[in-house]
């Protein structure tokens, strides 16, 4: 797919999203219908797989509240000022309601205000990937790529198919000097990536890798029997452990 069709295709797609769960005049066939269309032509564009998330592990994405209607409405028209007045009333004691105003705050560039209201909002609701990854994105606009880094990889521990975690985790790599290595199958490995492996092996990287890797609307039950198992926790201690590793070998030179 071209790249100004994929654009073309995923503002219609995330526009008549908005307007379904908004209950705004909308045709929700049609909806379903370029959804398919979207997935088959672009499978791993962001909204795309935000999507195959939500399916896969719905517990994470609950609808908007109602409340929240009228300031979406606004935000969705550029109408920022109205968004955050509306906002503000609900802002902590409607679910969503503070990410929504970090939402509008870093829309006009108020980075810092937008982390604090996340920051409140993990407090409040929880950890949740949606709230995970904003952090992580406003880490990346204050220079703080490691912390980027960690916050997506911990979004991404709780549902690997969360697309917009995993661009911000690439763009973290990428602003650290790095490129996130897609890992082969086993019969295509030269000696190279071969040591590679068993180190990330050691680590005990593989399994959450595989699960991370493997995940889809049918593995879904499987991948949150080990998530909430502790998977997670093992995964980010052992994130954290592998960051810890690169920064001593790049001081090291």
């Amino acid at each position: 797919m071209s790249h100004e069709r994929s654009w073309s295709l995923a503002w219609t797609v995330e526009d008549l999203r908005f307007r379904v769960l908004y209950g705004l005049p909308a045709d929700a066939h049609r909806l379903r219908i370029l959804e398919e269309t979207f997935e088959a032509e672009d499978p791993t564009h962001p909204l795309v797989l935000n999507r195959k998330a939500a399916l896969a592990l719905p517990e994470h994405f609950p609808p908007p509240d109602p409340a929240l209607g009228p300031a979406a409405v606004a935000f969705r028209k550029g109408e920022y000022v109205s968004a955050a007045e509306l906002l503000f009333p609900l802002a902590r004691r409607v679910p969503g309601a503070l990410t929504a105003l970090g939402d509008v705050l870093l829309a006009v560039g108020r980075a810092e205000e937008a982390e604090r209201r996340y920051l409140e909002a993990r407090a409040k609701e929880g950890p949740a990937p949606t709230v995970l990854a904003r952090l992580a994105r406003c880490r990346l606009l204050a220079g703080d790529a490691r912390a980027a880094a960690g916050l997506s990889a911990e979004a991404l521990a709780q549902n690997p198919l969360y697309g917009t975690a995993r661009v911000v985790r690439e763009e973290a790599a990428e602003a650290r000097g790095r490129r996130l290595l897609a890992l082969p199958t086993a019969d295509r490995l030269d000696p190279q990536t071969k040591a590679l492996l068993e180190h990330l092996r050691g680590l005990g990287l593989m399994e959450a890798w595989r699960y991370a890797a493997t995940l889809c609307p049918a593995k879904a039950g499987a991948f949150r029997e080990w998530r909430d198992g502790g998977g997670e926790r093992q995964l980010l201690a052992l994130w954290g452990e592998a960051l810890e590793v690169a920064e001593r070998e790049e001081r090291m030179g």
